[in-house]
């Protein structure tokens, strides 16, 4: 088994073009190398263009901490040297704290682009954190293709962090290599693949530096463990990387763990307790060259050799008051690290749930065939290289997780999987291993779950980055609004029209409205768009408050001239509303600032602050059949049916006589129909009337639908004066604006005497 393994690395020495190989040292052309490597190529061309697609669509900022970065390195860029981490703090942004070495990269050629725009071409959106949509910043077609100025800096910038996630993806190959060998594209794909690792490569983050170093520092560790004759100057090169990577990230300190451990199973491997005090020699002595400056400059300035105390200070806003515990950080890193580690977009899009069973499948997976691996082959060969090289990668996935959890102690939100990346090259391999050894007889099976994988990747920017951040469209000239407004909020926002979804609501349903908006001057303020709705009692029953197209096109950089189409989907109606004529009313404010609502003006009259937009009908809960105390047959045209009436056969004159009549809905024709209800004498003369749409207008007969049953109670004020006796009660319809009756007829055919029914006679006495 040992020569075996032998054999196999240097098999891997050799095609892998290794320069360290004893065979065949740098004779091997890279154009051999890519032949060799058609596979890793292939990746490698698909993850570029993965996080090109990443990269173009999210806008500028929208990624973690993207702001600052920048700001770092911009910092840089224009001259200005390394920042004091007190006395440049509110000029440089609060990622100041963090070693240079990924600013100074980049700012070699951001340098070269004009950035004067930075604090104009995405200014902050103050109220991101109260509800005002999922962007950080506002955005414009200042960030639109041909870039210019500080949007391209920022892509130059994001290209250099994309050919770092480069070096992460070569590295996890190689690093598979001398551990799985034929499954070293799976281990690569494993990362390229992986959504997140592609969205933060795709973005500028100091993340993607620090991984992509500590992959270069575990491939030499393992190189050497695993080869027969150990080169001691490889741990030159261990040395150099892990300098770059504590100048990458104070978290890169952490590395000097597996190198220590890495030297002493070397040593052991090879009986030599002098290649452990050489190599380890070696590596202190490279670091220190590299790295040890960083550790005096900090010492010199600021008396310590990381700066923590100011680090801390520059981070305090996300600091927490007390630490958790061990047991609580853990318990949240094992809720939100792993979902996080495959996708979590800008500042909290998620993917779907589907995505995050796929992953967890895998990862299940993966862990089951690790440990098969584990009781079926690392056991029996505890001292092989491939064993050995396996338990290393496992130590330092071990660390990096301690370092989260603790991290997670100290800071509000920590809980984020990319903190995670400098292991993704061990974890990857680890994960191949485990799939490859649960796997071996069904290698399609590995095939179809990185196709997966890489749809998943493929789709994710455009279903989930683009619409979090998508703007609307500029409406053509030659498009119909419907419902044409002339409305004004303020001086310069214009309704233009509006359209609902749906002609009525009921309990548990959501009403869903098209506005049509323009500005006729650009607006200083970002004003928030209330929609309101109400029931037939004037109660809410539900209400919107929000920035324009959900927090993405904030009325602050709404274009002058440039109507669009703008859509408002309100919370469903949890409450039992009043069946009846709904209204839904409109109003703008600053947001956050109620009480300072923009008047409204209607054509050139001033409305007062709210727009009546349109009334709705709100619809009852369940169909209610009601039975009158009098039943009384009598259709009115085809519209509507009198079911009967509940009235008191005697009243008292100055008093108020109450009828209620029950009406069925036959086939309602929208139209605007009044109910009369009369009383006259013996002799044919009007003594009291109380003619009104049904239910005083909130439920008119616009709003019916054929089969509803309406209860319409409408009150009879007597005159007080009016003589005891026998008074005839008429009830009929007739069109609002016509006053033409409606035809009223028995279900024999016989029609009423002028189109007015006759309920029983009252008797009106003291």
């Amino acid at each position: 088994m040992q020569q075996e393994f032998e054999q196999m690395r240097a098999s891997i020495d050799r095609s892998w073009g290794n320069s360290y190989s004893e065979q065949e040292g740098v004779s091997v052309t890279a154009v051999k190398v890519w032949q060799t490597h058609r596979s890793l190529l292939a990746l490698l061309t698909i993850y570029l263009l993965f996080s090109a697609v990443y990269s173009l669509v999210t806008p500028l900022f929208e990624a973690p901490d993207e702001m600052d970065h920048f700001r770092y390195i911009n910092w840089l860029a224009t001259g200005n040297g390394l920042p004091h981490l007190a006395a440049d703090l509110a000029a440089a942004g609060h990622e100041i704290g963090q070693p240079p070495l990924y600013y100074a990269l980049l700012a070699l050629p951001v340098s070269l682009i004009n950035t004067d725009d930075l604090e104009e071409i995405a200014p902050m959106n103050p109220y991101w954190r109260e509800g005002a949509g999922m962007n950080v910043h506002y955005h414009t077609e200042r960030e639109q293709f041909p870039y210019h100025q500080t949007t391209l800096a920022v892509h130059v910038a994001r290209f250099g962090s994309i050919l770092m996630g480069m070096i992460t993806i070569m590295c996890t190959y190689a690093l598979a290599r001398y551990i799985i060998p034929a499954q070293a594209a799976l281990a690569a794909a494993l990362v390229a693949f992986n959504p997140q690792f592609v969205f933060i490569s795709a973005v500028i983050n100091n993340d993607n530096l620090i991984t992509a170093v500590s992959a270069l520092v575990l491939l030499l560790l393992v190189r050497n463990l695993v080869a027969t004759r150990p080169l001691l100057s490889l741990y030159v090169l261990v040395g150099l990387f892990w300098g770059l990577a504590i100048l990458s990230k104070v978290s890169g300190v952490a590395l000097f763990g597996v190198i220590l451990i890495a030297l002493m199973a070397t040593a052991w491997r090879h009986h030599s307790y002098r290649l452990f005090i050489m190599g380890l020699g070696l590596v202190t002595i490279s670091a220190a060259l590299t790295a040890g400056w960083w550790f005096g400059r900090n010492t010199w300035i600021y008396g310590d050799p990381l700066a923590w105390d100011l680090f801390l200070n520059a981070n305090q806003g996300v600091m927490r008051a007390l630490l958790l515990s061990w047991t609580e950080a853990g318990q949240w890193a094992y809720q939100l690290v792993p979902s996080s580690f495959w996708a979590a977009f800008g500042y909290g899009l998620s993917a779907p749930s589907s995505f995050y069973l796929f992953v967890k499948m895998i990862m299940l997976l993966a862990l089951a065939g690790l440990i098969k691996w584990g009781v079926n082959s690392g056991r029996k060969n505890l001292k092989s290289p491939q064993t050995l090289a396996v338990l290393l990668l496992l130590v330092w996935c071990i660390i990096v997780g301690i370092m989260l959890v603790q991290w997670i102690r100290q800071v509000v939100q920590a809980e984020q999987g990319r903190l995670y990346f400098p292991a993704i090259s061990s974890l990857a391999v680890l994960m191949a291993l485990g799939l490859t050894t649960l796997m071996q007889s069904r290698p399609w099976v590995l095939r179809g779950i990185m196709v997966v994988l890489a749809v998943w990747t493929a789709v994710m920017p455009l279903l989930i980055i683009q619409p979090a951040y998508d703007q609307p469209q500029t409406l053509p000239t030659a498009v119909t609004i419907p419902h044409p407004q002339q409305v004004q909020f303020g001086a310069h926002i214009h309704l233009l029209g509006y359209q609902l979804r749906q002609s009525s609501l009921q309990n548990g349903e959501q009403l869903v409205v098209d506005l049509y908006w323009e500005a006729s001057q650009p607006i200083t303020d970002s004003y928030a768009v209330s929609l309101t709705v109400t029931d037939a009692a004037g109660q809410v029953v539900s209400s919107l408050d929000t920035i324009p197209y959900q927090g993405r096109y904030a009325t602050a950089v709404w274009r002058p001239a440039q109507p669009f189409k703008d859509t408002y989907t309100l919370p469903p109606i949890i409450s039992q509303p009043v069946p009846g004529q709904g209204h839904i009313y409109l109003t703008l404010y600053p947001w956050r600032q109620t009480e300072k609502v923009l008047p409204v003006t209607v054509h050139t009259t001033d409305v007062g602050s709210s727009f009546t937009l349109s009334t709705i009908k709100i619809a009852p809960s369940e169909d209610v059949r009601m039975q009158p105390d009098v039943e009384i047959i009598t259709d009115f045209g085809r519209v509507a049916r009198l079911m009967g009436y509940d009235m008191a056969d005697t009243a008292v004159a100055g008093q108020p006589l109450p009828i209620t009549l029950y009406w069925d809905a036959k086939e309602p024709d929208g139209q605007e129909y009044t109910v009369f209800v009369h009383m006259l004498n013996e002799s044919g003369q009007l003594i009291a009337q109380a003619d009104a749409p049904p239910q005083a207008n909130t439920y008119p007969t616009s709003i019916w639908a054929s089969g509803e049953q309406i209860r319409d109670q409408h009150i009879l004020l007597l005159p007080a004066n009016a003589p005891d006796g026998v008074y005839h009660v008429l009830v009929g319809l007739y069109h609002t604006q016509t006053g033409k009756r409606l035809p009223a007829t028995l279900p024999g055919g016989e029609r009423w005497l002028h189109d007015a029914v006759e309920l029983e006679m009252i008797h009106l006495g003291k």
